[in-house]
């Protein structure tokens, strides 16, 4: 049975998208059925990672959010614990705001303004850029788009939400694997080591099968599309479940 940790924010599940928590977790639950997930906070989870015996089999889980909300509850040493238990030999899994966090440099361009930061965590050596898609306002439905994916291994592809995730810029670190690209090539979900763990960052959030109305509402075929991918999101969530076991 493999720990699950999943961060759930601060007070009231601060900077967190319940909705992507909700569905990571239901989606972990369906492929690992005999695996225990708990919601921590950053102080939670940090203590967990300091567990020897439960830092070398656990899965830590950042599902999707706005990562900037999550700087205050995070010191250099908490998030030093978090990266040595997965270079010891933890498994991580990092969704859209979670693959901003783990990276050691993002950019995320908004309407107002340019936003570079050099982050702590660093599990992921590359650099990100974002979003994808110009954002109209942060907490605007209308951010949130179908898009297609190419899965790199079987050449299949499939359609995919995504909200203000971005993308991975070449060249990418020696021991990444591009698992999947957007249309013009960019990488959109990444695996690597890291050291004797691994990780798994995706821009796209595959755990999502039913979407708010107002997305693409005016393109009932591209929805139609959306809903006939679920097969191809199982197949993405099942590899890469085998890739963080």
């Amino acid at each position: 049975m493999t720990p699950i940790r999943a961060y759930a924010g601060g007070p009231g599940f601060k900077g967190i998208s319940f909705d992507s928590l909700h569905n990571v977790s239901s989606k972990l639950r369906s492929i690992l059925p005999d695996s225990e997930i708990e919601y921590l906070d950053a102080d939670a989870l940090s203590k967990a990672c300091e567990n020897k015996y439960e830092s070398k089999r656990q899965l830590i889980v950042f599902p999707g959010g706005v990562c900037s909300e999550w700087d205050p509850f995070f010191n250099s040493e908490m998030l030093s614990k978090i990266r040595k238990a997965i270079e010891d030999g933890s498994s991580g899994l990092f969704i859209c705001a979670g693959a901003y966090f783990a990276s050691s440099k993002s950019c995320f361009k908004t309407e107002y303004a340019v936003f570079k930061k050099k982050r702590d965590l660093k599990l992921y050596t590359g650099k990100v850029k974002g979003p994808y898609f110009p954002e109209k306002s942060r907490h605007d439905v209308e951010n949130g788009r179908i898009v297609p994916i190419l899965w790199e291994q079987t050449k299949e592809t499939g359609f995919v939400f995504i909200n203000g995730g971005g993308y991975f810029k070449r060249p990418y670190p020696d021991t990444a694997e591009v698992l999947a690209s957007y249309e013009d090539g960019k990488a959109a979900i990444i695996s690597l080591k890291a050291s004797q763990g691994k990780i798994v960052l995706s821009f796209v959030h595959l755990e999502y099968d039913e979407l708010d109305p107002e997305i693409s509402s005016d393109n009932q075929s591209l929805r139609s599309k959306f809903v006939e991918s679920q097969n191809f999101r199982k197949a993405c969530w099942t590899y890469i479940t085998e890739i963080l076991k």
